[in-house]
């Protein structure tokens, strides 16, 4: 894969043009399901589930995605891994 981790994307606002890096993202999102699983107990495991959830994004294929190409499964990946 010739995309670093760094440059990876998440999303891409259509009206503005901001683009929302996958680290982001990523990052932001293991803090939101944690602290809502933290609820359950179970804070580590929302963490990872949300560091996990979009990995399939950091891929050639999604960010033609972006720039307006066809849908491509993201969300595999990461529970796959998990």
């Amino acid at each position: 894969m010739d995309i670093k981790f760094e440059d990876a994307k998440a999303h891409v606002d259509e009206e503005s043009g901001r683009s929302q890096s996958l680290k982001e993202h990523l990052f932001n999102v293991a803090k939101l399901s944690s602290e809502y699983a933290a609820f359950f107990k179970c804070a580590v495991s929302g963490y990872y589930a949300g560091l996990y959830h979009d990995m399939g994004k950091w891929s050639e294929a999604f960010e033609k995605r972006l720039e307006g190409g066809k849908s491509v499964d993201h969300s595999s990946l990461g529970a796959y891994l998990m």
